[in-house]
């Protein structure tokens, strides 16, 4: 195969795999729409709500925080929304949004069969208890894919990868712990790198991440 040969199919098959990509995006977006017109609001999604309404200041917010079991980010998401509206509904609107990029990353990147990607994404609790459900899981979620995606090009994007574990961190204890996870997984790649045949580990670290991911997801959905 001539170079300009391997170029035209290396972007056929990317070009596949972004139409696969958006294509289960808007699946996700439809169904997610409709179960969100029908989602009564639960107690934990209000008390978040509620928490960022009505809290005086920054310093209450961090103060009451502290009961609630899990880092702050998804307060402090929602705190900039109860200035614009008071409209709870405002949560499924940004949830969707988080969703929705973290569907696409998932189908675009990952290295799973293309019906592994579907039956992840389209499980009970990525679609309903992340897609739907308004909580904190799913900004760890989607940090944690990111990273993915930048871990196997942290010579190029190390800080990227870096912030990306960071906001998992400020996520969810879950997140945080799978963070700590894959920087350790990053560690062992530099390490690696520097004592081994890289052709050696071109195999092994790209999948890594991404089974720690869905690790991860797994340990989010016991949590629920």
């Amino acid at each position: 195969m001539s170079y300009f040969q391997s170029i035209k199919v290396g972007f056929a098959r990317d070009h596949f795999r972004f139409t696969y990509a958006a294509l289960i995006t808007i699946v996700f977006l439809v169904i997610e729409f409709i179960g969100a017109s029908h989602h009564e609001f639960w107690r934990d999604e209000m008390q978040a709500w509620l928490i960022a309404r009505d809290t005086q200041n920054l310093a209450a917010l961090f103060e009451q925080t502290h009961y609630e079991g899990h880092p702050p980010l998804w307060i402090l998401l929602l705190r900039p929304l109860t200035f614009v509206t008071h409209r709870p509904e405002v949560m499924q609107v940004l949830t969707g949004v988080f969703a929705c990029v973290t569907v696409f990353i998932f189908a675009y990147y990952s290295p799973f069969s293309r019906l592994i990607k579907a039956l992840i994404i389209f499980n009970y609790y990525f679609l309903f208890e992340y897609g739907i459900v308004c909580r904190n899981y799913l900004i760890g979620i989607l940090a944690l894919s990111a990273a993915c995606v930048f871990f196997s090009s942290t010579r190029n994007r190390l800080w990227p990868f870096i912030f990306a574990l960071i906001i998992a961190a400020f996520a969810s204890i879950h997140s945080l712990i799978v963070a700590v996870a894959m920087a350790a997984a990053f560690g062992a790649k530099w390490f690696l790198d520097r004592r081994r045949d890289k052709r050696a580990d071109a195999a092994f670290f790209p999948v890594f991440p991404w089974s720690v991911f869905v690790i991860g997801v797994r340990s989010e959905e016991r949590r629920v």
